[in-house]
């Protein structure tokens, strides 16, 4: 990681930070994990500091409702068109499912980025070993598979 582009840094200074620290350091890497180039860009940011939102009872004070099936969160459904109702019916609009491929996504970027260290992996992730073995499970997240796609 070799430092942010002017515009995030300018999105990084002009945002509130409600959490203090705590939130700036967790912004910062949680961009350096997910971002896919050494210098972290306004898309390696959350939306809620995209948008200047401060998060309010662990939502986007913007938010206008579920996030969209192919869009992003914060985004503004169509005009005139009604927010997707989750239900039984439907399960990919269910939490958990919509988290599954944010979480792997994030796990894969720390073990990558740790030389695939599964210690130092749950440190920079600040979970328990174990629980990173059981999301890696869960998640069907195969190290050596992994390596070989990459």
């Amino acid at each position: 990681m070799s430092g942010f582009d002017a515009a995030a840094t300018d999105l990084l200074r002009r945002y509130s930070y409600p959490g203090n620290v705590r939130e700036l350091s967790n912004i910062v890497e949680r961009a350096a994990v997910l971002s896919r180039s050494p210098t972290i860009k306004p898309e390696d940011l959350p939306p809620h500091v995209l948008s200047g939102a401060p998060i309010v009872g662990g939502f986007s004070a913007y938010a206008t409702g579920p996030m969209p099936a192919g869009g992003t969160y914060g985004a503004s459904p169509a005009a005139g068109a009604a927010a997707p109702t989750p239900g039984e019916d439907d399960p990919e609009l269910s939490l958990e499912a919509s988290m599954k491929e944010p979480e792997r996504q994030i796990i894969l970027g720390a073990l990558k980025t740790t030389g695939w260290n599964k210690l130092k992996a749950a440190e920079l992730l600040q979970i328990n070993r174990t629980t990173l073995y059981k999301k890696m499970k869960r998640l069907n997240i195969d190290p050596a598979r992994e390596a070989r796609s990459s």
